[in-house]
């Protein structure tokens, strides 16, 4: 049987840090498939994989995203893999072809605070380099909305001009990352300072005055693998 041509593996070295062109891949299955997109779509893949769940945590899938230098070739194959690889239409499958830089789509793909799934080292550097996510403005027009983004010389500023605000939501996930890529074994606290001696990272007002509960460090484990099992204390009536 002959194997569709957009479907062939490829030598094709595309570096992420200076290729601005990606496949965006949104699909909307269970968190449960991650091991099959690796093994069906991504395995001789670079990427970077968001997992979301929505507005209303009820719409779990995934923002995946594909570095390339052949955007048409590219999303042609990802298409048809997954579509081997998962049933549904277009409700369950996007795929565009994107050329506004991969550090853009990290700082989309980290609007919910979630870990990605990161192929390669290379790719965990770029993320680590990426300014966080800001809630676009929302400019009211006489016949509706439009989202107006950070103009660039905003952006720019944003990443010069001041520091990266921690905060309850991502305290943790940003500590696994710091953690990952500098290998890292230490507590959150630990893990913490050297976030904020060596990085822009800095904690808001409210964790300043209020403090970090002990779940946020039970959470930190588990994530790093010091824990077996998810703390769920936080359920017990605080009285």
């Amino acid at each position: 049987m002959s194997t569709d041509k957009t479907d062939r593996p490829t030598d094709r070295q595309v570096d992420p840090t200076v290729v601005p062109n990606y496949i965006s891949v949104r699909l909307t299955v269970s968190h449960n498939e991650w091991p099959k997109i690796v093994s069906s779509v991504l395995h001789d893949r670079s990427y970077i994989a968001y997992p979301h769940t929505g507005k209303s945590a009820t719409n779990p899938h995934f923002h995946i995203f594909v570095p390339s230098d052949d955007l048409a070739r590219d999303a042609d194959c990802m298409r048809n893999r997954i579509k081997r690889a998962f049933s549904g239409g277009n409700k369950t499958l996007s795929v565009v072809q994107k050329s506004n830089g991969i550090m853009s789509a990290i700082q989309y793909g980290s609007r919910e605070g979630t870990v990605p799934f990161v192929s390669d080292a290379d790719l965990q550097g770029v993320i680590d380099r990426s300014p966080p996510w800001e809630e676009q403005v929302l400019k009211k027009k006489k016949y509706g909305q439009t989202m107006i983004p950070p103009s660039e010389d905003s952006e720019k500023k944003s990443r010069t001009d001041r520091d990266w605000q921690l905060t309850y939501s991502n305290l943790v996930t940003q500590a696994v990352l710091y953690a990952r890529r500098e290998k890292l074994t230490g507590s959150l606290k630990e893990t913490v300072r050297e976030m904020c001696v060596n990085t822009k990272w800095k904690p808001s007002f409210q964790m300043v005055k209020q403090g970090v509960p002990d779940h946020y460090y039970k959470d930190y484990e588990y994530r790093v693998g010091k824990r077996k099992l998810y703390d769920m204390d936080w359920m017990d009536p605080k009285f």
